[in-house]
């Protein structure tokens, strides 16, 4: 519905009170559930990420086969069949190429758990509704793109028309195999079934068989066939790709994030507050792509034994009930460790458990597979059962249940009243009736995100009123902040923000240093230090001069450019991540220094990299001005540049000749 770009569901929902719309402005639709991206335009789902939601979708595919394969009723083949279409063309729509790579790994690691004849049928139903898929991929796919642009209701229903006819045709196909062809592949398997090792055959010869379909589709050019997007996507799937290389990255800088919290972790959360630190390049990922790193790096060595034998004993006694059990009581709890299989093998990849709602699924069929097998009870567990103890544990859970409903309802008011407080703004502009709901929003749950918002609104009226009253709120809302977020980029902005209200820029430079260290490819760290460095040394004092704006140097010629060397030697294929670069604000700050300094040709070549002949602001100018000023003093000239700054502006001839005057040079 979200492809066709109309999923109100004929009216029903209205998706317009999310924040702001998808990028085309459409409202019918689940905000970024389709979300236009460098690689194409992806099918995300409620999950707004489309690898997760190519993770559920993989385990509702093996769920949905078992099904069809173990049923022996028309009906439940027939409803299972008829969404397997859908289901598969949503797989390929999400452009998740680690799905692509990761569901043959989980064919192989469920197949073996059916019989010869179940597992046949799963990879003939799969092949024969993977075939269907792509023969209706082209107008699906083209139909999607438009609408997301335009709806229009007559182009969304020959969509449907295409979808629905497919996914009947598959769903009577299925039922005639089931009815007729099944029973006789069934009667001439049955004794080969019973040999010995009969049931890794199959498998086998699916790897074989998809190998050779890998070969055929890429080595004749068959792709060509298949939508540009998905096309693109397939034909980049490799180690040298950049969403390989970047997962590298997280995974190689998680062990400096474990070797300096070893045994209790850093927490919840704490690969999102403290990989900054770690991080080898400039990237932004506030998860680590793992479950397992992730936890490991949350909960320590410790926390990390305990999930790991809490898996290990779920799966190895799962497994040996399996052996034991009749068919019947195998099929009553397999679909668990179906879904739970396909969503942790995905997750070693991505983050797919950071979601409440998969991370709910995933241990409610762990709890299925262990009702699934006979385990000896504890003597304990046998008293417990019996009497009142047995109603002790729902007692504790249902109060739980309570607490964290009316936490949720806590936290979820907070949120609400933060809203208010941005509409407020928004609409009156007056800090007076904004501050109310936003302190509202604070008292219930200091959220960073709500005090960040209040400490702007302080700071704006600080400077229009000079009242000291908002400067000490100001103050006191900052170790607020520091206290319970100190690793939050956030808290040192703002406490450096209330360094410079008070005008003590000492101390502006050593709150900066301290974020260059949790912070160390921010560059705005590094634009802040060197700007508070030139300030600093913009005294009478000489010795203080040299000494501050050497600091700035030495900050510029060494670890900063000691990272950007670092960012060159990068993979061709990784990406660099967030900007880490000489800015206009470093190129003027340096800039300056080189040139009071006397270093006229270093002033040059700094001042170069920040030019802009467009003139868009002040600092544009000024960098026009000290680079012009830097050739003056080497007798060189540029007329041009000269002739557009000042046709520009036209006191910056004067600007000009004040700064070559200058007595600092």
């Amino acid at each position: 519905m979200n492809w066709f770009g109309d999923a109100s569901f004929w009216g029903l929902f209205d998706w317009s009170y999310l924040y702001g719309l998808n990028s085309q402005g459409n409202t019918n639709i689940y905000k970024d559930a389709v979300l236009t991206t460098v690689d194409g335009v992806r099918l995300t789902s409620v999950f707004q990420y489309p690898n997760t939601y190519a993770a559920f979708i993989m385990a509702y595919i093996l769920y949905s086969l078992f099904q069809m394969t173990s049923s022996k009723k028309w009906y439940s083949v027939f409803i299972n069949s008829l969404f397997l279409i859908p289901a598969v063309l949503s797989l390929l729509l999400t452009l998740s190429r680690g799905a692509l790579v990761v569901f043959p790994v989980l064919l192989l690691m469920t197949l073996p758990f059916l019989s010869v004849v179940r597992q046949l049928f799963s990879l003939i139903y799969l092949f024969i509704a993977v075939g269907i898929t792509i023969a209706i991929l082209q107008p699906v796919t083209s139909l999607g793109i438009s609408l997301q642009n335009l709806f229009v209701p007559a182009e969304a229903l020959k969509g449907w028309l295409i979808i629905l006819g497919s996914s009947l045709a598959y769903a009577l196909i299925a039922l005639i195999i089931q009815r007729y062809i099944i029973p006789i592949v069934s009667s001439k398997l049955s004794i080969f079934q019973q040999r010995r090792f009969s049931n890794i055959i199959i498998p086998t010869i699916g790897i074989v068989v998809g190998l050779l379909g890998f070969m055929v589709l890429f080595g004749t050019g068959a792709t060509k066939m298949l939508p540009e997007e998905i096309r693109a996507r397939l034909e980049n799937i490799n180690f040298q790709q950049h969403s390989v290389l970047e997962r590298g990255a997280f995974y190689a800088d998680s062990i400096n994030v474990i070797k300096d919290f070893p045994v209790l972790g850093a927490g919840g959360g704490g690969w999102a507050a403290v990989y900054e630190k770690y991080q080898s390049n400039p990237y932004i990922s506030r998860e680590a792509h793992n479950y397992f790193i992730q936890n490991i790096i949350e909960v320590g060595s410790v926390g990390f034994v305990f999930l790991v034998l809490f898996l290990a004993t779920i799966f190895v006694f799962y497994i040996q009930s399996f052996r034991k059990q009749s068919v019947e009581e195998r099929d009553n709890y397999f679909p668990y460790f179906i879904i739970a299989v396909a969503i942790l093998v995905h997750s070693i990849i991505d983050f797919n458990m950071s979601y409440v709602y998969i991370g709910s699924i995933v241990f409610l069929c762990l709890g299925g597979m262990t009702a699934g097998t006979k385990l000896t009870p504890f003597a304990f567990q046998v008293r417990l059962a019996s009497g009142w103890q047995k109603n002790v544990y729902p007692i504790l859970l249902s109060l739980l249940a309570v607490f964290f409903f009316f936490e949720s309802y806590r936290l979820l008011n907070a949120n609400k009243q933060y809203q208010e407080a941005q509409k407020v703004l928004e609409q009156s502009k007056n800090y007076n009736e904004t501050i109310i709901p936003l302190d509202k929003a604070i008292n219930k749950y200091p959220n960073p995100e709500y005090v960040h918002f209040k400490l702007q609104l302080l700071q704006t009226v600080y400077n229009q009123t000079n009242n000291v009253k908002f400067l000490e709120e100001f103050e006191t809302l900052v170790a607020i902040l520091k206290k319970n977020e100190s690793y939050n980029s956030i808290t040192s902005q703002n406490e450096l923000n209330l360094a410079l209200l008070k005008q003590d820029h000492e101390k502006a430079a050593t709150i900066i240093k301290e974020a260059q260290a949790k912070f160390p490819w921010d560059i705005n760290v590094y634009e802040s230090l060197m700007k508070i460095y030139l300030q600093l040394g913009n005294t009478t004092d000489e010795t203080k001069r040299n000494e501050e704006w050497n600091k700035a140097l030495e900050l510029y010629e060494g670890e900063f450019t000691a990272r950007l060397k670092k960012l060159e030697e990068l993979p061709k294929g990784q990406q660099q991540g967030r900007i880490f670069e000489v800015t206009p604000t470093i190129a003027l700050t340096i800039g300056q220094v080189y040139y009071y300094q006397g270093k006229y040709e270093n002033a040059e070549l700094t001042l170069k990299q920040g030019l802009n002949e467009q003139f868009p602001d002040e600092q544009s100018k000024a960098i026009a001005r000290f680079y012009l000023a830097s050739l003056k003093k080497q007798n060189k000239y540029d007329e041009q540049l000269a002739s557009k700054l000042m046709s520009n502006d036209s006191t910056e001839k004067y600007k000009l000749e004040s700064l070559l005057n200058s007595s600092l040079n």
